[in-house]
């Protein structure tokens, strides 16, 4: 039973770490995507 335990612990540690990661690499990939369209914009002014 302990063995479970432990297993079920690391697969909600692993999960959680899975959640953050894709919450930090949405939010990195979204931010890129606003930094892409300010520099179109820009770029598209300039010229």
């Amino acid at each position: 039973m302990q063995m479970l335990d432990t297993v079920l612990y690391q697969n909600q540690i692993r999960g959680l770490i899975i959640f953050w990661w894709v919450l930090e690499w949405t939010g990195v990939m979204q931010q890129m995507m606003r930094g892409f369209c300010v520099e179109l914009k820009t770029s598209r002014e300039v010229t």
